[in-house]
């Protein structure tokens, strides 16, 4: 029952059931989804504690690094220790990640699900949110060219969950404005489509600003 409430938009219902559930049996399951539910309405601290709970029952890793990235995002931390935190998460390489995504292949798996009809099933971060954060950080360290490549990476996965999500409606009764989609596609996204290109676009520009910058400085290091 919790998980068709929060599928159908009733975050505070959902949670009250999942909470009766945990009346019946305590479960670190239960606690993990009224976690999401909190997330999805903005209550992040009181999310971290059911996520403790969580970890308290059920040792999983899926529970502590969402716990760990919740702290993050709630705490002081440094952006290179940010940084490195979603770089860990991400795991090896950003090839390593394109390879698990498969594009190229015809169920492109579950980084390009809809994310309103199966996000009771899934962590409540995962490869795009850990993609898109680290850009952010490493626009905010400097590192223009890296975050470029996150954008970039971050870019195709959402394309690719716009496919899926438009080959899901086909055959239906479209009644909502293009606005009302992309809320309704991307509302657990980190950041939406429009974003994403403008954020790539901006990283192009602060290269190429850097690398005129330095040419500059040679110049001038030249003619003194």
């Amino acid at each position: 029952m919790g998980n068709l409430l929060m599928l159908n938009g009733d975050f505070d219902a959902a949670i009250n059931a999942y909470k009766r559930a945990l009346a019946i049996e305590e479960t670190g399951s239960a606690y993990y989804q009224i976690a999401k539910c909190l997330i999805l309405l903005e209550n992040s601290p009181a999310a971290i504690k059911a996520l403790q709970s969580a970890v308290q029952l059920n040792f999983l890793p899926t529970y502590t690094n969402d716990l760990n990235s919740l702290k993050i995002f709630q705490g002081t931390i440094s952006f290179e220790k940010a940084e490195a935190h979603f770089t860990q998460m991400l795991g090896e390489g950003d090839a390593e990640i394109m390879q698990e995504m498969e594009f190229k292949g015809e169920g492109s798996a579950d980084y390009c699900r809809s994310d309103m009809e199966s996000m009771h099933r899934f962590p409540i971060f995962e490869v795009e949110d850990w993609t898109a954060y680290r850009a952010v950080m490493r626009m905010y360290l400097g590192k223009y060219s890296d975050a470029l490549k996150d954008f970039e990476i971050l870019f195709e996965i959402l394309m690719c969950k716009k496919m899926k999500y438009s080959e899901s409606q086909e055959g239906q009764e479209d009644t909502m404005s293009e606005l009302e989609r992309e809320i309704n596609l991307l509302r657990f996204s980190p950041v939406t489509i429009n974003e994403c290109r403008y954020n790539i676009m901006l990283c192009h520009l602060l290269v190429r600003w850097r690398v005129m910058y330095r040419v500059e400085n040679m110049i001038r290091c030249w003619c003194c």
